[in-house]
């Protein structure tokens, strides 16, 4: 498995900005390195902060159909009664880095 790697607001901001770049604005899930995925998205279409195209840094991003329900997602979750169908709303960055922590980092 490959070995995960602790990320900041800063290097969560790059990672998204690299993915645009590379597949436009609705980019690939994000892995971690115990397998778990989410979608995390961010443009003037997304549920973020600021809701811009290319509004690097943002302080908050769209989340959508993570392959594990977490708890501290559920307050921002559009239904909250289905946690792996639904979108999650404006997520501020130190809550998503805390999810990735739990679930063993983003895999490089």
């Amino acid at each position: 498995m490959s070995a995960a790697i602790k990320w900041t607001a800063d290097a969560l901001n790059a990672w998204h900005k690299a993915m645009v770049a590379k597949h436009g604005w609705v980019i690939p899930r994000l892995a971690c390195a115990d397998g778990y995925e989410v979608s995390i998205q961010a443009s003037a279409g997304h549920y973020c902060a600021p809701r811009l195209d290319d509004g690097h840094p943002y302080s908050s991003f769209e989340l959508g159909y993570p392959t594990a329900a977490d708890e501290e997602f559920t307050d921002y979750a559009d239904d909250p009664e289905r946690p792996l169908d639904t979108v999650y709303g404006r997520v501020p960055v130190d809550v998503i880095l805390q999810v990735l922590e739990k679930h063993g980092g983003p895999k490089r």
